[in-house]
């Protein structure tokens, strides 16, 4: 009989996508190959969780310690959906001083000064104000790219947001979509994300973003990045 260990693993949550999630475990039977491991893993897991693939590693491997990990965070592109999404933007109750009312008249985004602010993100930083909570030694971080992509899809504009990092806070990227939504929005100004991050204030922040939008797309282990995900 199989009897896996899990010893390490990503941080599991039931709204993130995660094709990208590994996690180790060890199995006392040298007789079992990898092949009948995956079929195990397979066979008892639901349709919608997959093991991709399965290879030896040494006994200190962390799946934990990586080198950097990238995510990408899809605003709703159905009518219904992104109406909801920017009626919830202008609801927010954050950056009282500086963000500007506006009615959920169109849900219409400027993604030039989203691409303005995100760059703001780059470089190591003190993230403490794109936190949920705390716990952390250290809210410094190094996100090495934040970019905006826009494509049709299906008639409809999808929007998305990757951050590529060396780690990342509890629910970073979520309360750094809502800020750059913010942004997208006009309801806050790109140059306000230097401010924010200065603050290292979670109340003067954007929103955290629904959940269901983010997905943790690479986990990278051996190669640092260098400027490209053709990289690795």
């Amino acid at each position: 009989m199989l009897a896996p260990q899990c010893i390490s693993g990503l941080t599991k949550n039931e709204k993130l996508q995660l094709p990208a999630s590994a996690v180790r475990f060890e199995v006392q039977n040298d007789l079992v190959s990898i092949e009948t491991l995956h079929k195990f893993f397979n066979d008892a897991l639901p349709e919608t969780i997959r093991f991709k693939e399965i290879k030896l590693v040494s006994n200190k491997f962390d799946a934990m310690a990586n080198l950097w990990k990238q995510y990408r965070y899809t605003l709703p592109s159905e009518p219904i959906q992104l109406t909801n999404f920017c009626e919830f933007l202008a609801s927010c109750d954050h950056m009282t001083e500086i963000k500007q009312d506006r009615k959920v008249v169109d849900t219409h985004f400027n993604i030039e000064a989203m691409k303005e602010a995100a760059q703001h993100f780059v470089g190591t930083h003190d993230f403490g104000a794109f936190q949920s909570k705390g716990g952390r030694k250290s809210t410094v971080r190094t996100v090495f790219d934040c970019r905006i992509e826009s494509k049709k899809q299906r008639g409809n504009d999808v929007i998305s947001i990757v951050v590529i990092g060396d780690g990342f806070l509890y629910n970073m990227v979520r309360i750094m979509t809502g800020t750059l939504c913010l942004v997208g929005r006009e309801i806050i100004k790109a140059e306000h994300i230097p401010m924010i991050m200065a603050s290292r204030d979670r109340r003067h922040a954007g929103p955290t973003a629904w959940a269901n939008g983010l997905c943790l797309e690479h986990v990278e282990y051996e190669i640092p990045w260098k400027g490209s995900r053709n990289n690795s």
